[in-house]
């Protein structure tokens, strides 16, 4: 086993590097010791771990990013050490909030999910994994009965389905939106929204999004949430973090400003 370097741990939803050690660095399945750092009382930042804070820890392999679990809820506690039993979690399962109408959505895991007998041959993220599944409606199941239309598009034309033989949609892949229709009925009890769910490995923000020429619908990847003026108050995943980036949204853009085949990007919100 190649060692796994930890290089951050979340505490209280706030993220800050504050630990570093080794997994399996020398027998496989044999433990290092991981050196977590407490909080510095004399600064405002929250840059270290504090008494009674839980301990969740992140772990990098290449690009690959992966989380340590316990079925224990372990507590961080100054000057004392302690063993914990951590399996490693390869996967996520991404839940994205929808409300009624439409709604523009991506997700953040390695998937692309497609119709037995089908593999699209358009655009795709390096190293996407492709799962075969029955129909569309099986991608989406967790919200069945409760939307009425999908649509996309990639460089072969326009795609939709809506759960009838004229859907010609055969795939819902990473690095591209779609817009679905959540029914007027879908909240229980009045109460919204509903989630999507997807399962797979969690995809890095600097994970390289092809585009072809002319307009593309593209997702969005990572869980960072970049915004300008005023922080949104749009529903997000769970594991989503807030970013500041100035007065500037085209700094959300940086990697296509200066693409000479570049020219607008189209949206309605100061954020992305």
């Amino acid at each position: 086993m190649r060692p796994l370097r930890t290089f951050i741990i979340l505490t209280l939803m706030v993220i800050v590097m504050v630990g570093r050690g080794f997994y399996g660095e020398n027998l496989s399945g044999s433990y290092g010791l991981f050196h977590i750092y407490g909080d510095d009382p004399s600064t405002e930042e929250k840059d270290g771990a504090s008494n009674n804070d839980l301990k969740k820890l992140k772990i990098c392999r290449d690009e690959e990013i992966f989380s340590l679990i316990s079925n224990d809820a372990i507590k961080w506690k100054s000057n004392a050490s302690e063993e914990c039993d951590w399996k490693i979690q390869t996967e996520i399962t991404q839940r994205i909030p929808l409300i009624k109408g439409w709604n523009l959505f991506s997700f953040n895991v390695n998937k692309c999910y497609c119709v037995k007998g089908y593999k699209p041959t358009v655009n795709m993220i390096d190293g996407i994994e492709y799962e075969e599944m029955d129909n569309i409606a099986s991608i989406v199941k967790s919200i069945d009965g409760k939307y009425s239309y999908i649509t996309g598009f990639d460089n072969e034309g326009s795609k939709t389905y809506n759960n009838t033989p004229l859907s010609n949609m055969r795939y819902l892949a990473a690095g591209y939106g779609y817009w679905i229709k959540i029914k007027d009925n879908a909240y229980e009890d009045d109460q919204g929204p509903v989630y999507a769910e997807f399962t797979g490995k969690p995809l890095s923000g600097d994970k390289k999004i092809l585009l072809s020429s002319n307009w593309n619908l593209t997702g969005y990847l990572g869980n960072k949430v970049q915004w300008i003026r005023e922080e949104p108050t749009a529903l997000f995943p769970s594991d989503s973090t807030m970013e500041y980036i100035g007065d500037d949204i085209g700094e959300a853009f940086k990697s296509l400003l200066d693409a000479p085949s570049f020219s607008s990007v189209l949206g309605s919100s100061p954020y992305i």
